[in-house]
């Protein structure tokens, strides 16, 4: 295997993390709902896993503080700080399920429009 990108992640091959949760999250219509911020831990040294967020096009990964703009894909290894945003919808009250996989680990979670 070469790693050709440097980011420490075999192909297909997905490594589980544990204690991660992601809480249900709202905005207002036609902006960014923001997850809480999580902290990846548990990993063995030198390992980095994949991280995903799905189920709307758009939104960021705000990955150690910084935003990737429309970013749906990363890499995380211990220490790593998560929080992900999505796009809110047009109309209030509206609730759509969303998915974040770290490793191998998926979460899902709630996004209402308030």
């Amino acid at each position: 295997w070469i790693d050709k990108d440097f980011s420490g992640v075999l192909p297909r091959r997905f490594i589980p993390v544990s204690g991660l949760g992601i809480n249900d999250i709202s905005a207002p219509p036609a902006e960014l709902a923001t997850t809480e911020l999580m902290t990846i831990q548990g990993l063995d040294a030198g390992v980095n896993v994949s991280v995903e967020k799905y189920g709307m096009y758009g939104g960021n990964i705000i990955k150690n503080g910084v935003t990737f703009d429309s970013a749906n894909y990363s890499t995380a290894k211990n220490g790593d700080t998560f929080q992900f945003q999505f796009p809110t919808m047009n109309t209030h009250g509206e609730t759509v399920q969303l998915w974040v996989k770290i490793g191998a680990t998926q979460l899902s979670f709630n996004m209402t429009t308030q």
